[in-house]
Formats: C-alpha cells, structure tokens, sequence
C-alpha cells in the first residue's frame, strides 16, 4: 500500500506542468519606511515637490521645513538638510537660521556632485534685504557655505518650491527662480533661468516676462542635454491665457546663447493643464507630467503622463481618473529603460478616510510605451505614508526611494503635520518571484 501510495503522488507530481522563469508570479514590491519625521528637531516634509539625492555610497539626502525653533521669519523653524543612511539612521547636516549669510526655508531637494558635495536653494535669506534665497553647498565634512547670494532684479531670486537644481558634467549648476530678472510684467520680476558655474559666477541666461503667451512661472527642474540646451516648464502663461486666465502652462526651451522657444502650450483640456518639470529621453524626447487637465479641463481634472518628441510633436501616454490608479501626478518621473515610473499625490483607495487630502492616499505606479498603466503601491496614510509629493529616484539595486508628505508618526503633536503625521522617506523594492 505505501508502495502503490508513492507512486500516486509521483504521478501526480509529472502531471503538474513546469512553468518558465517568466512565468512565475511575482510578489508584489515590498514598500518599507526608512525613516519618519517627529515634527520636531528633525524636522517635517513640507508641502513642496522634493526629489531626494541618492549618493554613492547609498546614502539619501534632503530638506524638510522646521528643525530650528520658531521665530519670527519662521512659524515652524527654517529648515533643514537631513542624510538618512542604509541603516536608515537619519542626521542633520545644517540647520538654517536668521544670521545673514545663511539662508532660509528650502523647498526644492538637493544635489549631490561627483565629489560629494551637495547643493540646493533657499527661497528666503542670505544678505539682500529682500530676502531673495541663496544657493547653499555642504561638502563631505559637513560644512556649509554659501555658492550664491540672490538679490532679486535682475538676477533673479526667491528658487521655491519645485525649482531644484540641474548638475551639468563639468559641476556647473543650472535652476529657475520665480522672482527677479529683467522682466517688467510682474511686480519684482517674473523669474529667470540662471548658471552658476564652478567658480560661483552667476549668469542669467533668460528673464520671463509676458504672461501670455511665453509664462511666467518656471516651475520644475530643468533638463539639460549634451548641446547645452535647458528644457523646463512654467506652470502659467501660454498661447492660451487671457487677460482672465493666466494660461496652463508651457514646455520651454532655453540654448546656450539665452534664446527661449515655447515648445508647446498647454490648452487645460485633454492635454493637461500645470506641467510640472520635463526629464530627457533617448533621441531628444521629452516626458513630463501636469497636475490637472486630462479627464476633466483644468483645475478640475487628474493630470497626465505626456510626451514630446524632438519634432514637436505632442502625445498624452497615459490619463489618470483620480481613482484607483491615482491622481494629481506632481514629482518628477523616472525613466527606466523605455518604462516611466511615478507618484500621484491623491487617488488610490478612495474610501480610504486616513487621507489628510480626502481624495485618495497617493500610489507610486509604473508606465510602459504602450500606455499600460501598473499601480505599484498604493498608501494607506499609515505609518507607510500618505500623499507621495516627489518624484522617485532608483539605486543600482533596482529600489526606487520616495518620500510623503503626511503618514508615518500620527501620534506627532506638530500642528503643520495636521494629526495625519510628518511624512516618511520609504523604499520600493523590486518585484521577486514567490518562492516555490
């Protein structure tokens, strides 16, 4: 009988058909929170559209409002830039405060260079009475100093928000600022597109200053190919703006000599409308995405993924509904291969009521050429997180690093942090094959 009884299981073993490698099912990606903010000396994840900074050795770097104790020029404290390691240990690398030349209140992430010193903008202080930011260094000793002092017209000043910095291959640094420049359309300037090159000389390669139909507004990091050419975007103006409406946006481009060409205006309809940032592909493409438009004109719609070839011709690759598959897309994409890869602010689990934003937790997803969408992960508000607000960066591992504005620590008392927490920095893991 035992006999008979193993060779049923035998038989029943042959019967079973081998699946390939490809055709093992894959575990979902493993999201993990690496560190999450108490809201007090370490600071909280602002309302911004910050990209981490990913350095060789692994370690993340980035800022976060507060971490100095309030006073007047700051409700909260004036910010911070903080390291986060492997191990997930996180420190502070400078604290900012009020004593000129120091600046104050940093938004927009930071870079990091080849040698290991990061780099990134204030929107306030250094030593204009304006106020006008700074663009700050801190090398490997931790040291910090200031690279350049803005002092509003005309060269420009105030670098908020998601104006990070562009690193080129020769250590010169390239960025927008909302305020300064030569442009007379707006009260204090419309902005610019500047280089600082190595040895800090500042040089402003255009002023905004029409609202319609070349911008105002830059907005997003630019993207800088091997001729020296700059592509950003403004999150107004355009050939579609009224004396009623300042327009929906633009995708710019920026030559070496300071020539500005609009290369494509927003409508605010099927479009999109707000673009936020362009990164490059192969052949000169560009890809981005807008934080409204697509399902729904305007302020009223969930933003799209879209393309823009070296022909100018424009494509939207993907519409998102504000449902399931997320809405308001408002960091960075990441391209992998020929697949793109981002964060939505809202949607994902609708019924959700653990969102600070009532709209949905955010999800991260991934986007191939043909348009299919893949949700990723989705946010719970939790201590995973809640409301993704920038963009996402991958290590040689194949992890892809973000960070949150709420979710984490609930139990925080800081009143910015709203009871929904003071936001996580978190790691998705690749997707594995289960084991058999």
């Amino acid at each position: 009988m035992k006999l008979l009884s193993a060779l049923a299981v035998l038989l029943a073993a042959l019967m079973v058909p081998v699946q390939s490698p490809a055709q093992d099912a894959l575990k979902p990606p493993a999201l993990s929170v690496l560190y999450a903010f108490t809201g007090g000396a370490d600071g909280q994840i602002p309302t911004v559209y910050e990209q981490l900074a990913l350095d060789r050795e692994g370690n993340l770097y980035g800022v976060a409002t507060g971490g100095t104790p309030p006073n007047d020029a700051c409700s909260y404290g004036c910010g911070l830039v903080f390291k986060i390691d492997r191990r997930g240990k996180e420190s502070t690398l400078h604290a900012f405060t009020t004593a000129p030349p120091d600046g104050l209140v940093p938004f927009a992430g930071v870079t990091v260079d080849s040698w290991g010193n990061i780099y990134g903008t204030t929107a306030e202080g250094g030593t204009s009475q304006l106020g006008a930011g700074t663009i700050f260094k801190i090398n490997r000793e931790g040291e910090e100093s200031i690279a350049h002092d803005f002092k509003g017209e005309p060269n420009g000043g105030n670098p908020s928000f998601a104006e990070g910095l562009t690193l080129g291959s020769n250590g010169d640094l390239y960025g927008t600022t909302q305020g300064g420049g030569t442009g007379t359309a707006c009260p204090g300037g419309c902005g610019t597109v500047f280089k600082l090159d190595r040895n800090g000389k500042e040089t402003v390669l255009y002023s905004f200053n029409d609202s319609v139909p070349g911008g105002p507004d830059p907005f997003g990091d630019l993207a800088l190919d091997e001729e020296g050419n700059l592509y950003g975007t403004t999150s107004a103006g355009g050939a579609y703006g009224t004396e009623s409406g300042p327009g929906w946006g633009t995708i710019f481009k920026v030559d070496p000599d300071g020539h500005k060409t609009v290369l494509y205006n927003f409508t605010g309809g099927v479009d999109g409308a707000f673009p936020r940032g362009v990164i490059l592909g192969s052949k000169g493409t560009l890809y981005g995405v807008t934080q409204q438009g697509g399902n729904a004109p305007g302020f009223t719609g969930n933003g799209v993924v879209f393309k823009l070839d070296r022909e100018g011709k424009y494509s939207v690759l993907y519409t998102f509904t504000g449902g399931a598959d997320g809405g308001q897309p408002i960091g960075q994409l990441l391209l992998i291969g020929n697949d793109l890869y981002g964060t939505t602010f809202e949607g994902g689990d609708l019924l959700d009521t653990n969102c600070a934003s009532y709209g949905g937790c955010g999800v991260v997803y991934k986007l191939v050429p043909n348009g299919k969408e893949t949700v990723l992960y989705t946010f719970t508000g939790f201590a995973d997180g809640d409301n993704p607000i920038g963009g996402l960066i991958r290590d040689a591992a194949g992890n892809l690093f973000g960070i949150t504005e709420f979710g984490g620590d609930l139990a925080s008392q800081n009143p910015l942090c709203g009871g929904f927490g003071c936001g996580v920095v978190y790691m998705l893991s690749p997707a594995r094959s289960k084991d058999k």
